[in-house]
């Protein structure tokens, strides 16, 4: 409810806060356990956002910290480690030394519990492994001065160092359809926490196994089971071990995804010689740039194919130069300007498509970089 009014009107919510006992409610954060923990530490997060900061003092003051480290360090071992999670993250919104040393003490619970089951617990400790020590960064927000420091990013390490890759891999090896999405974003945090020993994971996954299981998906690759596979392509050997598993499927293939075509560009062109098309649609919203990456390795590897692989495309091209809303436009001057150089027919009958000011606004920029005689960006990040 507190979050509710929080969205809605802040000020109620400050009210709401200061009128209650800050002692209290650290007494009460103070006697939290494993069944209560979650909810605790839920209540007191969303008092953190509408206190004031001599609320927030008189809190800390009352805090019981000794009384806390005890139930941790006598946490049930396996049990409510998402709860552990979320009040470990709410306790460092108050005092940020402390949800360290807090983390500290549960060390030894969560690392046997992610070894013993990382896909599974890698979400509960998403709180842990997210807000607090910031390698969990699905969104990209943990960068410049948000990214994690040297002791976060040690504890990380720390937390993972029990995980056995062989044990795992083979765990991921044998892993549904379904759990891939798990797999990928479980491969994904240990990338950043360790990645010499993620990409050693990655070399010991049995694809024989994982070809069978994405089974009739090879023909139009989803979300889950692309994101998999890039993520398991961290190193030279797994990417070439990833696109041999791709080669030995390439007849299934009907709709390539565009991150495996950034991935396998040689393997791109072959999809759409054999009469498939390479999802390029769905960059046209959400990264102009891998777009025109794609594009422009085309126009290196098979211009004879350009036509074969824009032209499907051309009119989503030319609604999404259209859209209200401006961010459709980040980085679709790189579109354009790759465009402008290696399919201008293409490009003259997307600009001949395009009516509403959005898109003129863009074509005016291109026009812009090309009067400054700014190089072509063919990062597809």
């Amino acid at each position: 409810m507190l979050n509710n009014i929080y969205n809605n009107d802040k000020s109620l919510a400050a009210q709401i806060v200061s009128a209650a006992d800050p002692a209290a409610v650290a007494g009460l954060a103070s006697a939290a356990n494993a069944t209560t923990a979650y909810t605790v530490g839920e209540m007191i997060g969303r008092m953190a956002l509408a206190c004031t900061n001599a609320w927030k003092q008189s809190f800390n003051a009352a805090l019981e910290r000794r009384r806390i480290l005890q139930t941790v360090a006598h946490w049930p071992e396996g049990q409510h480690i998402a709860d552990l999670s979320q009040y470990c993250l709410a306790l460092s919104l108050y005092d940020n030394e402390f949800a360290f040393e807090v983390l500290q003490t549960a060390m030894p619970l969560l690392q046997h519990a992610l070894a013993a089951d990382p896909m599974k617990v890698f979400h509960e400790v998403d709180q842990i492994t997210g807000d607090l020590l910031r390698v969990w960064d699905p969104l990209g927000v943990y960068t410049g001065k948000l990214a994690p420091d040297r002791r976060q990013r040690a504890l990380a390490r720390e937390l993972c160092r029990h995980i056995d890759c062989t044990k795992v891999a083979a765990k991921i090896s044998a892993a549904s359809l379904r759990e891939l999405q798990q797999a990928a974003y479980f491969l994904g945090l240990f990338r950043r926490v360790d990645p010499k020993r993620a990409a050693a994971l990655c070399r010991q996954l049995d694809w024989s196994r994982l070809g069978v299981t994405i089974g009739a998906e090879w023909s139009h690759l989803n979300h889950d089971s692309t994101n998999f596979m890039c993520q398991a392509a961290l190193d030279k050997q797994s990417r070439e071990i990833v696109t041999s598993v791709v080669q030995a499927h390439l007849a299934d293939i009907r709709v390539m995804p565009s991150r495996i075509a950034v991935l396998t560009p040689e393997l791109a062109c072959a999809v759409v010689d054999q009469g498939g098309t390479i999802a390029i649609g769905v960059d046209m919203a959400l990264s102009w740039r891998r777009a025109a990456y794609i594009i422009y390795n085309f126009s290196e590897l098979r211009p004879d194919l350009m036509q074969v692989l824009v032209t499907p495309y051309e009119a989503e091209a030319a609604t999404s130069l259209q859209s209200k809303q401006t961010n459709v436009f980040d980085d679709a001057d790189v579109f354009l300007r790759v465009m402008d150089e290696v399919a201008p027919d293409a490009l003259a009958r997307i600009s001949s498509k395009v009516r509403a000011s959005g898109g003129r606004s863009c074509l005016g920029h291109l026009s812009c970089q090309r009067r400054e005689g700014r190089p072509i960006g063919c990062n597809p990040d």
